[in-house]
């Protein structure tokens, strides 16, 4: 009697040898982990599970995961935004850009735009304050002059926005979270190139007048002027 014939569906593909899939599996059961880990560790949290999430610690951050789980509950941070102001050879702004963007999409998109702003306002935060880091403004700055027409030269700032208090919004009623008391002053991170700012109008028109100096932007642990008052 012949033999069936395999179905047109049916997987004729060598089976994986056994060390594959127990690497597989490693590798599985390491991610399933350090994620269960990382989000049973949200405020509040023992010192078990607090324990737990720190061995898992580098990964979490490798792989951009330690801040996203439980929805940034119970108080999401301020959110820091990027400021851009793209100018031409002649110091004409041709283009500004803020990050995050919320016309950005698809929306996966939109929160690539906020890990770029979180990591260049931590970076620039580094770098004020003496740390190692290696600036990232300049990678950015590139991006933007490769991708606009006829530009030379990049200005970057980066502030933050506040969360209005849940305690005070009862107390106010509605409120405009886009009124500026909830936005930090924009503090300068630079020029790119270094020294375009100045190199820019030696053969075009002269400068405007510097403006002053902007006081420096509050730490990244600024409270919001709706937070509830300390006893």
């Amino acid at each position: 009697m012949p033999m069936p014939s395999p179905r047109p569906d049916a997987d004729t593909s060598p089976p994986w040898p056994t060390w594959a899939r127990a690497l597989v599996s490693a590798v599985l059961v390491f991610h399933f982990a350090a994620m269960l880990a990382i989000a049973l560790a949200g405020r509040p949290a023992s010192v078990l599970e607090g324990e737990a999430a720190s061995l898992f610690g580098r990964y979490a951050e490798a792989i951009h995961q330690a801040n996203a789980h439980r929805y940034y509950a119970p108080a999401p941070p301020p959110t820091p935004i990027a400021l851009a102001e793209i100018r031409d050879a002649g110091g004409q702004i041709l283009a500004t850009r803020r990050i995050p963007d919320r016309a950005t999409r698809p929306r996966i998109r939109y929160q690539r735009e906020l890990a770029l702003a979180y990591h260049l306002y931590n970076n620039a935060m580094a770098v004020r304050n003496g740390s190692a880091a290696v600036p990232l403004a300049p990678a950015y700055a590139r991006h933007l002059i490769a991708v606009t027409p006829n530009a030379a030269s990049v200005t970057l700032r980066v502030q933050q926005h506040l969360v209005p208090d849940l305690v005070r919004l009862r107390e106010e009623g509605a409120i405009d979270p886009d009124d500026a008391r909830f936005f930090t002053v924009p503090e300068r991170i630079g020029d790119f190139p270094e020294g375009a700012s100045q190199g820019a109008h030696e053969h075009g028109p002269s400068p405007a007048p510097a403006p002053p100096p902007l006081p420096p932007t509050a730490p990244a642990g600024t409270r919001s002027p709706f937070a509830r008052p300390e006893r």
